[in-house]
């Protein structure tokens, strides 16, 4: 929101019901449903192949990203950020945010 972008966002499996009180969880869309995108960003991620049922989605993207920690993490895509030996794909994009110079929310955390 505080960059004015719409986002979609994939997942090839239904978010287990302990996880819906987060925010967010209902909009997650099954990648067979997914449309034409400006951005794909995949999120810890070592591979295409991991991706799943979600790597249609690499066709229907103009660009492509990937944000990762994985040491094992082969490069796929246009734009890779990938530190590996890092802690968690979450330190990563929180650093990011911060670089965006976007304020980090309860609901974003």
């Amino acid at each position: 929101m505080q960059l004015d972008k719409t986002v979609t966002l994939y997942c090839q499996d239904k978010i287990p019901g302990v996880l819906c009180f987060l925010p967010g969880a209902e909009s997650f869309r099954m990648p067979e449903t997914a449309e034409d995108v400006d951005l794909l960003l995949c999120l810890d991620v070592s591979d295409e192949k991991r991706m799943g049922r979600c790597s249609v989605l690499m066709d229907k993207a103009a660009h492509t990203a990937q944000i990762d920690h994985h040491g094992t993490n082969d490069g796929f895509g246009e734009i890779w950020h990938v530190a590996a030996g890092r802690i968690a794909t979450g330190e990563l994009v929180t650093e990011l945010i911060g670089e965006l110079g976007v304020e980090l929310t309860k609901d974003m955390a």
